[in-house]
């Protein structure tokens, strides 16, 4: 056979590779030196190692506490007992295994013996320990004293650490402490208690519930081999914050999300799956569905490149930014003999962007609440924020541009530091008994009586910075960026666009694949159409899956094959066939058996020759 044919499942087709043929190198991909690729690369780069400095710096105290430990630990006051750190993860923690990867990087400056398990590696209690000694003697800096595992036992562990342990600790990590059997656990505990007077073991536990966990899988007399400590990791929920005030909410990354895209990977966090490292995907996701195939979008970058970067914009491409909706709505509100005469190099020279990443801030419910905050605080919690609003104007690139705003700052600081808070005494109006008022007249007076009161000095001071911060602050600086000229260039809010990417939808992708073979297999011979439905070249699965949607509840198995045998062999159409080729037969049991497994279909009891349907509405 000169051709190999090639079958995913039941989608065979035929492949291109030829026997005999060379492998070739895949050459680098045109993409790779188009601008709007360029500038997406550049982008990730910095957020990829910005994320991973954050990562460390969030998971730090932990790292460094756990080092401390076990550089403090005493063998000589332990009598007999293993030394073991028990880290509390939380529950969703998705990315427990980088967390512990990290974790032992930190310790190759104590001891180079350490030793990884993992669930998989633990299906017997000799499985367990073989990968235990093999991991801990091969991965040390001593590459002469490499064993194979079959040859890795307890007593070799022992044999090797009086020769060569150099009387250093032994570091075992278990990350996934729940998913151990417990009764493997305990035989691998009380084995490394036997060894603990001549080696010098540390055990580390990772936990996702509680302590509690770790007495109900081992028993008092494995636990009392043990000196128990207890750690707890940073949650996810901070892990998440410090990387979106690091990374996505930075001045340093030009990219920014906003909207119904923001929100989605937020929400999938919350509800979902708590991975930062799955946030970080998503959010690369919409990186490359807001750069890809768009040069103009190159101009979403550090300041210090966008001047080559418009140089480098194409005519073709200076039109389509005229076209953005933002661009085309400010060029419409210039005036008429400025926009006529606004060529190419006039337009290149305009500074439109924005770097605000929230929409309407002013007109949030939030907002408001924070200004009501801001009148019930105390004159020394006033002052402390108003230092703090000092001191990021002062770190901030716009200095210049807030330079009116933080002298006006020092200003109202002044008088509020300076202003008493207590009412001084005034004479006030009262109601005079003898004076005759009517009802109408009576409630207008007193109505004019409530409004007057008397107000402290640092009230009416507090007041009065609270309004010029609303209406000459927030209101001018904090802009709808949606509505700033360019914004699209800098910006992605289009969560639909790459929610289908990130957000799986099996069923609809399977009804769709089965349903309509050419959406995925993109080839002529499966197109359908509405007069034809159903054609014999499509795969097998596929015509099972057509007949068994025009079924009812139960589908009768023989009148199933008559079916699907008058699909396959039209020539013989109209009569029942008794005799059935042996080939089409299989291809028929097979692809019932795959519908089967798919969930679609089940055996059914009441009828032995009968099968039922699970699912209802999908055709």
């Amino acid at each position: 056979m000169d051709n190999v044919s090639v079958s995913k499942g039941v989608f065979a087709f035929q492949g291109s590779y030829r026997i005999g043929r060379g492998k070739k190198r895949p050459g680098k991909a045109p993409l790779f030196n188009e601008s709007w690729y360029k500038a997406y690369k550049e982008v990730w780069s910095t957020i990829e190692k910005s994320t991973q400095k954050i990562n460390s710096d969030i998971f730090a105290r932990i790292s460094e506490d756990l080092k401390s430990y076990v550089s403090s630990i005493n063998y000589d006051d332990l009598s007999g007992e293993i030394p073991t750190a028990i880290l509390l993860t939380g529950v969703n923690l998705p990315d427990h295994g980088a967390l512990f990867q990290m974790l032992a990087r930190k310790f190759q400056d104590i001891t180079s013996h350490i030793a990884i398990i993992q669930q998989r590696d633990s299906y017997s209690l000799k499985n367990m320990m073989e990968e235990t000694v093999f991991q801990l003697i091969n991965n040390s800096r001593n590459k002469r004293t490499e064993i194979q595992k079959n040859h890795c036992t307890s007593s070799m562990l022992n044999a090797w650490y009086q020769e060569y342990g150099s009387n250093t600790p032994l570091l075992i990590i278990i990350p996934d402490f729940e998913s151990f059997s417990a009764e493997i656990l305990q035989n691998f505990i009380l084995i490394l208690s036997v060894y603990s007077k001549t080696i010098k073991f540390v055990l580390i536990f990772g936990v996702a519930t509680a302590v509690h966990a770790a007495h109900r899988s081992l028993p008092h007399h494995v636990t009392s081999k043990l000196r128990v400590q207890v750690f707890q990791a940073p949650s996810q929920v901070k892990s998440l914050s410090g990387v979106l005030d690091g990374t996505v909410l930075s001045t340093e990354t030009p990219f920014k999300l906003t909207g119904r895209a923001f929100q989605l990977l937020t929400d999938i966090f919350l509800f979902y799956d708590f991975s930062v490292n799955g946030f970080l995907q998503g959010y690369k996701m919409c990186m490359f569905q807001h750069f890809y195939g768009k040069n103009i979008n190159s101009l979403c970058c550090n300041d210090d490149n966008i001047g080559s970067r418009i140089s480098a914009l194409r005519s073709e491409d200076l039109d389509e930014i005229k076209k953005l909706n933002s661009i085309a709505e400010y060029v419409r509100k210039l005036p008429v003999t400025k926009r006529d005469s606004l060529n190419d190099e006039e337009f290149k020279l305009r500074e439109v962007y924005a770097k605000a990443v929230s929409c309407a801030i002013t007109e949030s419910q939030e907002y408001k609440e924070c200004l009501q905050y801001l009148g019930f605080i105390s004159k020394e919690e006033l002052l402390t924020k108003l230092d703090a609003m000092k001191n990021i104007i002062e770190i901030s690139t716009e200095e210049k541009l807030l330079a009116d705003v933080k002298l006006d700052l020092e200003k109202y600081r002044e008088v509020i530091r300076n202003a008493s808070p207590e009412v001084t005494k005034e004479n006030t109006e009262v109601v005079d008994p003898g004076e005759k008022l009517n009802r109408a007249q009576l409630k207008e007076k007193l109505l004019k009586l409530s409004k007057k009161h008397s107000i402290s000095p640092y009230k009416q001071a507090q007041t009065d910075v609270i309004n010029y911060l609303d209406q000459k602050v927030f209101s001018i600086y904090l802009k709808n960026p949606a509505l700033l000229p360019g914004s699209e260039i800098f910006f992605f809010n289009d969560g639909n666009a790459v929610k289908h990417h990130i957000v799986g939808s099996p069923r609809a992708a399977i009804h769709t694949g089965l349903n309509n073979p050419q959406a995925y297999l993109d080839c002529s011979c499966c197109t359908v159409t509405s007069q034809q439905p159903i054609v014999e070249t499509m795969p097998d699965l596929s015509l099972i899956y057509k007949l068994h949607l025009e079924g009812r509840r139960l589908i009768n198995m023989y009148d199933w094959l008559q079916s699907f045998l008058a699909i396959v062999c039209p020539d013989q159409s109209g009569e029942e066939r008794r005799e059935v080729d042996p080939e089409l037969q299989a291809r028929f049991t097979r692809a019932v058996a795959e519908l089967q497994f798919l969930g679609f279909i089940k055996s059914s009891r009441k009828k032995t020759d009968h099968v039922m349907r699970l699912t209802w509405g999908c055709s």
